[in-house]
């Protein structure tokens, strides 16, 4: 069975329109948040982008900790969850000389975001219909409901792995044809989403497990190539799921408890009430983009007669895609979630939506490439109502922006407040509104960075940054020294190259340590692997056998036998 494509190779005309066309329909797709105030995770988001490029330009390869967040006490935790989308706006920071806004570096990353989806769309999609059908279609993915939703909430992490997810299926289905050919390639796909989002990479995964079973008709050796390259990238991507997995499990409970993420919105079901308390304008919209979904896949199924067999045979798959994703995202579905989340660790029923709109797209590929389009008198007209209602339901997402939160946003944007966001969500029981936090921590009167709760005397802080913390100065006496930074059982302490205990504010959550009579000199520095095993070296060696092995999978072979 030979792979059905329409001249997937594109000349250098064609290569060059791409480009231009993707360009310009990221840019169409950008406007919506051009006009409205950032809210959501954008708090976060800008955050996040600001501390990482700072770090990395800093000399830190590798950053996991916001030192300058919440106005320098830092974040409640390990923030940099996925670190790849963090890293492409990094690349823009040095901009900031000629005036470049963080807010602007983190437009550029959703920007370079919308490119790659129309590309990864096209190339995913140029292998089931015409390129030139390919080409709309991954416009209309552009502007699609789910897309639009991730926009509303600024989940800038993952709006890439959305982006990407079409490359995963390309390979996916070429696997079900080819022989045993691209798992290395759909390794690297995979440890690519897995660093720009782990939740939805794991549903991808669960969709192509069930595409081959539907569409590759339970090919073994499709499942195996899957099974070996979820693995390859798996091994890839443990050295920082690791620490990550450990860090949040040990977080202290004054700043958030080990469920910090769990009680987080998008972890609930559909049909929660809470969900629409809180998030109503994105769910109707979410709402409309769903019934639009249904719509083709019902007019798919419709006129399944009309579609070639193999188009028929993907079509129906994707078809069955979104019924089991439309089927986890409501309540009857949490004894699946459970074993989903005991295994992975994950539970994220709402972001099963992405492959609502994944099978949306393919469908309505297939349906305009060989049914809608092949008629000349509704060709130009569909076209032009299918853009105008995606766009509209683009900006109807925008729109309730504008809702969530303005009030609360307004005020901690500039200043990046992570904590206090998480409290306005209920995620944290301490701070039962944003006020009370800025009352016990910003606005607090003669807020120091470092104070004695107990003695007296100088103090001088020399270095406050993500490198390290140093205050030196003069103890009367024996005494508590209390840091304005949040404490997490990373840091480390030295005084006078001796290691020295570092506690948590019982209210608070603050760095306390005992500082002996004399003069001193105090260093910490954080320490991500002092939490991890003895044995953690095994989790580098790991991604770098994973990433021989795939190396050794492109590697050119001379399959036939030579001749003298």
């Amino acid at each position: 069975m030979a792979i059905q494509s329409i001249s997937p190779k594109m000349d250098r005309r064609a290569a060059l329109a791409m480009t231009v066309v993707s360009l310009a329909a990221a840019f169409l797709n950008l406007i919506p948040l051009l006009l409205v105030v950032p809210a959501g995770d954008a708090i976060m988001n800008i955050m996040q982008v600001d501390c990482f490029s700072k770090q990395l330009w800093q000399g830190i390869f590798y950053p996991r900790w916001c030192v300058d967040a919440n106005g320098g006490m830092g974040s409640s935790g390990p923030i940099f969850y996925f670190p790849l989308p963090f890293y492409v706006t990094a690349l823009f920071a040095p901009l900031q000389t000629f005036g470049l806004t963080v807010g602007a570096q983190y437009l550029i990353g959703i920007y370079l975001a919308n490119v790659t989806a129309f590309i990864c769309c096209t190339a995913w999609l140029s292998r089931i219909v015409s390129r030139r059908t390919a080409y709309f279609c991954a416009f209309l993915f552009l502007f699609g409901f789910y897309r639009a939703e991730m926009m509303s909430r600024a989940s800038y992490a993952e709006y890439w792995c959305v982006a990407l997810l079409p490359l995963l299926f390309m390979y996916v289905r070429e696997a079900c044809h080819a022989r045993f050919r691209n798992w290395p390639k759909l390794a690297l796909v995979i440890a690519v989403c897995l660093f720009c989002h782990a939740p939805v990479t794991l549903i991808g995964l669960m969709a192509a497990g069930l595409f081959i079973l539907l569409y590759g008709r339970g090919n073994r050796g499709a499942l195996l190539e899957l099974a070996i390259a979820s693995l390859l990238a798996a091994m890839i991507a443990l050295f920082h799921y690791l620490p990550m997995k450990l860090l949040v499990g040990t977080l202290n409970d004054q700043v958030g408890g080990p469920s910090h993420w769990r009680r987080s919105w998008v972890n609930s079901f559909v049909d929660m009430p809470q969900l629409y308390i809180d998030h109503g304008w994105a769910l109707i919209g979410s709402g409309v983009g769903l019934v639009a979904a249904l719509f083709i896949l019902a007019s798919v199924w419709r006129s399944r007669s009309s579609l070639p067999e193999d188009a028929r045979r993907e079509a129906v798959a994707w078809i069955a895609i979104a019924a089991f994703a439309l089927g986890m995202m409501f309540s009857p579905s949490k004894p699946l979630w459970s074993v989903v989340e005991m295994i992975s660790g994950i539970a994220t029923p709402w972001r099963m939506q992405a492959l609502v709109l994944l099978a949306m797209m393919c469908c309505f590929a297939m349906l305009a490439e060989h049914v809608w389009f092949q008629k000349p008198k509704t060709r130009t007209g569909d076209k032009l109502l299918c853009v105008l209602f995606f766009v509209f339901s683009s900006l109807f997402y925008a729109g309730g922006v504008a809702k969530d939160s303005l009030d609360v946003h307004a005020r901690l944007m500039p200043s990046q407040y992570t904590v206090i966001y998480f409290s306005t969500r209920d995620m944290d029981n301490r701070y039962k509104s944003a006020d009370t936090f800025f009352h016990d921590f910003i606005d607090r009167p003669n807020r120091r960075q470092a104070e004695w709760v107990k003695g007296g005397g100088a103090l001088k802080v020399e270095q406050w940054d993500a490198r390290g913390l140093i205050i030196s100065g003069h103890a009367d006496k024996a005494g508590t020294l209390r840091l304005e930074h949040f404490y997490h059982p990373i840091w480390q302490a030295t005084l006078a190259e001796t290691p020295l205990p570092v506690a948590a504010e019982p209210v608070g959550g603050r760095m306390l340590l005992e500082i002996p009579q004399g003069n001193f000199r105090l260093q910490l520095t954080q320490h991500y692997l002092a939490l991890m095993p003895d044995d953690f070296r095994w989790s580098w060696a790991s991604c770098l056998l994973a990433l021989a092995i795939i190396g050794w999978g492109f590697a050119p072979r001379n399959t036939g036998r030579s001749r003298p």
